[in-house]
C-alpha cells in the first residue's frame, strides 16, 4: 500500500509538472513541441528509473527498522545475550505416555512448541510459538525465565479427519498440555548443563531419569553435571512441576 501511494503521489507531481511546461510552452511560440517516440520512451525510461529508487529506498527503510529491532533486543537482553545464545538452535521434549511435546528455540528467546498425543484414530495436536525472557540469574548455572507470550499456530477446537494408509484418522487441534495459555506471566527456571545433581531436586532428578529411561533406583554422584539444559516450572495450584529436557539422541 505504501510503495503504491508514493507511486501515485510521485505520477501526480509528474503530471502537474508536466502541465505546467505545456503552459508555458503554449505563451511561448518561439519553442517547438516535440510530440516523438523517442521523448516519451524517454519519459518512461525515466518513470521506471524513479519507481526503482523509491521501491529501493523502501527496502532499506525496511532492513533499517529490522536492524533497529534486532538492535533493540540485544540492548533489552543486555547482560544475559550470551545465554540467548547458548539456547539458540536446542531442541527441548518432554514424553510420557502417548503423548510427547516438543520445544525449539530460535534467537533471544523466541521459541515454536508442538505437542502431538492419542492413539487409535483419534490424535490431538497442538502448535504452538512464545517467548521467553530472561529475567534474573538465580546461581552460576540457573536463570529465572518468565513467559512473555504465547500463541496458538491452528484454529483450537477444530477438527479434521485424514486417511492415513487406508485408515480415518481423526485429528482435534488443541492448547498445550504442558504449556497452557494461562502460564503466560509466569516464571520457569533455566538450568544450564553444568548444573550438578546436587542442586536439583528429586522431582528433577526423577523426570531425568525418565526421560534417559534410567532405572528409578539410579544413584547419581551428586557432583556428576546433567549435561544438557532443563527446564522446570511449578504448577499452578497443582503439585508436583513440569519439566523440558534438551533432546538427547
Amino acid at each position: 500500500m505504501r510503495k503504491k501511494l508514493l507511486t501515485i503521489l510521485f505520477l501526480g507531481l509528474v503530471l502537474s509538472s508536466c502541465k505546467g511546461n505545456k503552459n508555458k510552452i503554449d505563451n511561448d511560440s518561439s519553442i517547438e513541441v516535440k510530440n516523438d517516440i523517442s521523448s516519451k520512451k524517454d519519459i518512461k525510461n525515466r518513470l521506471k528509473t524513479d519507481k526503482k529508487d523509491i521501491n529501493d529506498r523502501l527496502v532499506s527503510n525496511k532492513d533499517e527498522k529490522q536492524d533497529k529491532k534486532v538492535k533493540s533486543d540485544i540492548k533489552r537482553n543486555g547482560q544475559y545475550q550470551d545465554i540467548y545464545d547458548r539456547l539458540k538452535g536446542v531442541k527441548f521434549n518432554i514424553k510420557g505416555g502417548s503423548m510427547v511435546e516438543a520445544l525449539y528455540f530460535y534467537r533471544d528467546g523466541y521459541f515454536d512448541g508442538v505437542e502431538k498425543g492419542g492413539n487409535g484414530g483419534h490424535v490431538s495436536i497442538a502448535l504452538y510459538n512464545g517467548k521467553f525472557d530472561i529475567t534474573k540469574k538465580l546461581s552460576d548455572t540457573s536463570y529465572n525465565l518468565t513467559l512473555q507470550r504465547l500463541d496458538s499456530d491452528i484454529n483450537v477446537g477444530e477438527e479434521k479427519n485424514i486417511k492415513i494408509n487406508g485408515y480415518d484418522n481423526t485429528f482435534h487441534y488443541t492448547d498445550s498440555i504442558a504449556m497452557p495459555k494461562e502460564d503466560v506471566g509466569s516464571d520457569y527456571t533455566l538450568y544450564l548443563p553444568e548444573t550438578k545433581y546436587s542442586d536439583l531436586s528429586e522431582d528433577a532428578i526423577s523426570f531425568i531419569k525418565m526421560m534417559r529411561r534410567e532405572n528409578s533406583e539410579t544413584k547419581f554422584d551428586s557432583n556428576e553435571k546433567i549435561g544438557v539444559f532443563l527446564i522446570g516450572h511449578k504448577l499452578n495450584d497443582k503439585p508436583g512441576s513440569t519439566y523440558f529436557l534438551e533432546f538427547e539422541k
